[in-house]
């Protein structure tokens, strides 16, 4: 079954990584996501930074 992540939670994983000395990968593993999904919420985030 698919977890349904709230923008928040989205916006938290994303700081997690900019912010902690983990590698993509393990906070992929933790929160099981796959890396691609995190890059496409990551790429998402900044282009929505960037438009502001």
């Amino acid at each position: 079954m698919r977890n349904i992540r709230t923008g928040e939670e989205k916006f938290n994983i994303i700081m997690e990584s900019l912010t902690s000395n983990e590698t993509i990968a393990e906070i992929c593993r933790r929160y099981n996501i796959a890396p691609s999904l995190f890059y496409r919420w990551k790429d998402e985030f900044f282009e929505g930074a960037k438009q502001r």
